[in-house]
């Protein structure tokens, strides 16, 4: 029987890798390819976010247990510039491959997380306007970053976003 993908959860995290994602679906044993049941043998398994942008790349995901229907694991990294989605594959060894277009991760970061300013604090708004007339406190999104605007970013002089900014 061939792998399937249902679902993945969460279906984002950050650039810098280390999520713990639940991919669901079947046939993750290559015992259940067979009919015969039994155990996942965790080295017949591999989990691979996919895509091909600017780089192409395959990023792995290491895998901490699997069941015939559920895989954990953690996420890798990918540089803050190939941020985006990313296609889920779970190859069986001897088995084949399960992709589903609408099981797919998303590499992108929170505004308010420091890995997104390179291990900075996110950018200092700008005071009151009334105490602040002069700020020029400004932030730049550069192309290829994916950016979750998970909080205010507070009163800024200029946002110039090139990359990818979400609400």
């Amino acid at each position: 029987k061939t792998p399937s993908l249902t679902s993945i959860y969460p279906v984002y995290g950050s650039t810098a890798g280390g999520t713990d994602i639940q991919i669901r679906g079947s046939g993750f044993s290559a015992a259940s390819a067979s009919g015969a049941g039994g155990p996942v043998d965790l080295a017949t398994l591999t989990v691979t976010m996919e895509r091909g942008w600017s780089t192409p790349a395959k990023v792995r995901c290491v895998i901490s247990s699997a069941t015939d229907s559920l895989i954990k694991c953690v996420t890798g990294a990918v540089s803050l510039r190939d941020g985006g989605w990313s296609v889920v594959v779970v190859h069986v060894r001897g088995v084949g491959n399960a992709v589903a277009n609408d099981v797919r991760y998303q590499y992108i970061d929170k505004w308010s997380s420091r890995t997104t300013w390179g291990g900075n604090d996110p950018p200092a708004p700008c005071e009151d306007w009334d105490d602040d007339r002069d700020c020029k406190n400004s932030v730049w999104v550069p192309g290829g970053n994916y950016v979750m605007l998970d909080r205010s970013p507070g009163r800024l002089y200029l946002l110039l976003v090139d990359g990818h900014l979400e609400f």
